[in-house]
């Protein structure tokens, strides 16, 4: 699984995760602190139009209390409603996120985008992360957001 940046720091002190990483952080912290086991697939309808396999969601383990991913959703929240996000939207939900922008070369500002959220934030049922190739003059919820929204969008109006 390929890794990028995600945070500040040298070769040696730089920070890697995976979009698969990122996307279990934002749904850890819609679930209330439990990292759920990653699911791609919700069902699997056959031909017919009959629901062949239904997954259910798999609880990994327990990464923070509920307090503290009540406290993290909460702030996510509020850089959706005023922060750096605050001119994303998800029709029909709110959602929470959070912008990242990792500095790959500061001489030259190039930089790896990031935007993690979930949605609906009284009832969560999606979590994503997006990352884009890093580019110059690049922040998080300026190009990665507004993708992050659009598939969300598309998912919770289907």
């Amino acid at each position: 699984m390929a890794r990028v940046a995600i945070g500040q720091g040298g070769e040696e002190g730089e920070v890697r995760a995976s979009v698969t990483q990122m996307a279990e952080v934002a749904a850890a912290v819609a679930n209330g602190g439990e990292l759920m086991k990653p699911t791609l697939v919700e069902k699997v309808i056959d031909p017919d139009g009959r629901v062949s396999d239904e997954l259910d969601p798999e609880v990994q383990s327990e990464v923070m209390s509920e307090e503290t991913a009540a406290a993290l959703a909460d702030m996510m929240t509020s850089v959706v409603a005023e922060g750096t996000a605050a001119g994303l939207s998800v029709p029909g939900a709110t959602f929470a996120g959070k912008t990242g922008t990792a500095e790959i070369d500061i001489e030259q500002d190039i930089a790896q985008p990031w935007f993690i959220a979930f949605a609906p934030v009284e009832d969560p049922e999606v979590a994503i992360a997006v990352t884009t190739d890093p580019c110059a003059g690049c922040f998080g919820g300026e190009v990665a957001g507004p993708i992050a929204t659009a598939v969300m969008s598309e998912i919770l109006s289907g």
